[in-house]
């Protein structure tokens, strides 16, 4: 499972729900797409927003691609039950990528 954070990015609430569906059985990465996007930070709960409006969609879709890319990549991964799902913005955007 790959999951896409909201604009507040990886936040303990999108690793609470990627441990949720860990538990289910599920290898679940969460990339940290902000600073994939080459924003380091501790956290993005206050830049978040200011990210995603100097970033374009494009910029986004690539850096979601990278990460299904790595988790196809994982011989942890059933190939036949794979997924992406998206959170907030990450709901929007995670589709195309």
């Amino acid at each position: 499972m790959l999951l896409v954070h909201q604009n507040t990015g990886v936040t303990d609430y999108i690793k609470i729900e990627a441990l949720k569906f860990a538990k289910l059985g599920y290898t679940t990465i969460v990339p940290n797409l902000y600073e994939m996007l080459g924003f380091p930070a501790p956290t993005h709960i206050h830049t978040g927003r200011e990210i995603q409006a100097k970033s374009s969609d494009a910029e986004f879709v690539r850096v979601i691609s990278e990460g299904w890319r790595y988790l196809n990549s994982r011989p942890d991964v059933d190939r036949s039950r794979i997924a992406v799902a998206g959170y907030c913005t990450g709901g929007e955007i995670a589709p195309r990528g």
